[in-house]
Order: C-alpha cells, then sequence, then structure tokens
C-alpha cells in the first residue's frame, strides 16, 4: 500500500522550500518569493516562495544556503540545507524542537528526508489532538485506542478522524 507514501511526500511537498542567488534582493508584491527577503533571480521569481528555488544557474533554478535558510520550507521545519541544487533536510531540522517532529512525528533523518518514528509519533501534537499516535508504513496512523484519547474525540466529540495517509477511523460513537 502506498497511501501513506504518498501523504508522507505531500506532507513534505507542503513544507517544502529553498535557495536563493547573488543578485539584489527583488520581492515583489504578488511574488511567490520567500517574504523573509532571500534575494532570487527574476527568471525564478515563480519558483522561489515555496520552492526555494531562487537562483538561475544554466538556465534552471536551484537552491542555495541563503535562501534555503530563508525559505517557507526551513520556517516550517524540514528543508534548510542546500545540497545538490535543492534544499534537504539535516538531522538538527528533523529532531526535537523542531516543526516536523513536534508537530507531525517526523523525526528521524533518513537520507535528505525526515521521517515518522514511533517516539515521534507518540509525543507530537498530532497524536495529542488527533489521535495520530502509531507508526505503521512509515507515517503515524490513528487506532482506536489513540482515537478515543485524542483531544479532539475526548472534548470536541469529534470521533471520526482522518490519519496523515487518508485513512478514516471511527470511535468513540
Amino acid at each position: 500500500m502506498n497511501q501513506p507514501r504518498l501523504c508522507l511526500a505531500a506532507l513534505l511537498v507542503c513544507m517544502t522550500a529553498c535557495a536563493s542567488s547573488s543578485s539584489p534582493d527583488q520581492s515583489p508584491q504578488g511574488s511567490s518569493a520567500p517574504a523573509t527577503g532571500a534575494p532570487f533571480d527574476k527568471e525564478c521569481e515563480n519558483d522561489c516562495g515555496m520552492s526555494g528555488l531562487c537562483s538561475s544557474k544554466d538556465g534552471k533554478c536551484v537552491a542555495t544556503e541563503e535562501g534555503c535558510r530563508r525559505s517557507a520550507g526551513c520556517a516550517s521545519g524540514a528543508f534548510c540545507v542546500a545540497k545538490d541544487g535543492a534544499c534537504v533536510s539535516s538531522a538538527e531540522t528533523c529532531g526535537k524542537g523542531q516543526p516536523p517532529c513536534d508537530k507531525f512525528g517526523v523525526c528521524e533523518l533518513k537520507g535528505d528526508l525526515c521521517h515518522a518514528t514511533e517516539q515521534g509519533c507518540r509525543d507530537s501534537s498530532e497524536c495529542k489532538v488527533n489521535g495520530n499516535c502509531v507508526l505503521k508504513e512509515s507515517a503515524c496512523h490513528v487506532d482506536e485506542a489513540s482515537c478515543k484519547a485524542s483531544e479532539n474525540c475526548r472534548d470536541k466529540k469529534m470521533c471520526r478522524v482522518v490519519d496523515m495517509a487518508g485513512i478514516t477511523t471511527t470511535c468513540g460513537e
């Protein structure tokens, strides 16, 4: 079943970031360029904000260290290091105290991506609020017990939970 991988990929796309250039800061209103003021090459304006691909090299938009650090993806805690023209995760951006780990349980670096861990799932705010407490197929999922124990079910009687893989669990009704 590839749903968890697709969902994890979608999550990471939502948290994407990167890049910069040596050109002067250009941040026109309505641009996708990072609001933090990372410089970007004009031809990369549409790729700069979320993807962080702000610098043009050989006709292709690529990442730089400054662009990665200033990007939306880094601000969300995942992609803060430039490597091979892209912004990637590092051990520091995957660990405790970082949004991917604290919110989603994505706390361990494997290759260039942060991955969910058993402890990360249990300690995440997604576990507490929505019941995504169980590591299964590389993602944090809801089971009957964690659904019933979630704040949304217990406090708000919202006991139908869709986990990070898109699977709906009904509990406590």
